[in-house]
């Protein structure tokens, strides 16, 4: 009986461990981009009924215009003249964590708008930001240009400072806050 018993939990953790399975970069990228940080909420063009036109996805969309700035969501395919196509790796983190673009091209050096919440992105993980990279080169290539933001008052993004309030410094342990 008791062999049974061990016999029936080996044989449910292995069915168990064989639904756990490894998830490659781009897939993780994939889960970030499309759920978590939901890009295609600004960043990709909808119909007239408000729904995602599929074969334009991520390719520039929603337009702020807000006492502060005038802009398009840009096209972050990799599409070499409109879109993030001929960004390193390290420039696309860049504009993730810090809202900067990188120093060569269209717009080279610019403050991305403030809308774009690259505050929030300084908690991703290294991890994170590789797979979000590898997603983004991985999307289909869209040629769609974007028009230039104007920018009415200088971009701000002060840092976050998650461990600077007395309150929060008891909650984080030594070295994991970052601001």
């Amino acid at each position: 009986m008791l062999r049974r018993s061990i016999l029936a939990y080996a044989l449910a953790c292995v069915l168990m461990a064989g639904g756990a399975r490894a998830e490659t970069a781009i897939q993780h990228g994939n889960y970030l981009v499309n759920t978590i940080m939901a890009c295609g909420n600004c960043h990709s063009p909808r119909d007239g009924e408000g729904r995602i036109i599929a074969d334009k996805a991520l390719s520039g969309g929603l337009t702020f215009d807000t006492p502060a700035f005038l802009a398009t969501a840009p096209n972050i395919t990799p599409d070499v003249e409109t879109g993030i196509g001929s960004w390193s790796e390290a420039e696309i983190k860049r504009a993730l964590i810090e809202g900067m673009r990188p120093n060569h091209g269209k717009l080279a050096g610019v403050a991305l708008a403030a809308i774009m919440p690259a505050n929030f992105y300084k908690a991703l993980l290294p991890e994170d930001l590789t797979a979000i990279v590898a997603y983004l080169r991985s999307v289909r290539s869209v040629r769609n240009e974007v028009a230039a933001p104007v920018y009415r008052l200088p971009v701000h993004r002060g840092s976050i400072q998650a461990c600077a309030a007395p309150r929060a410094r008891r909650r984080c342990p030594s070295g994991s806050c970052r601001g």
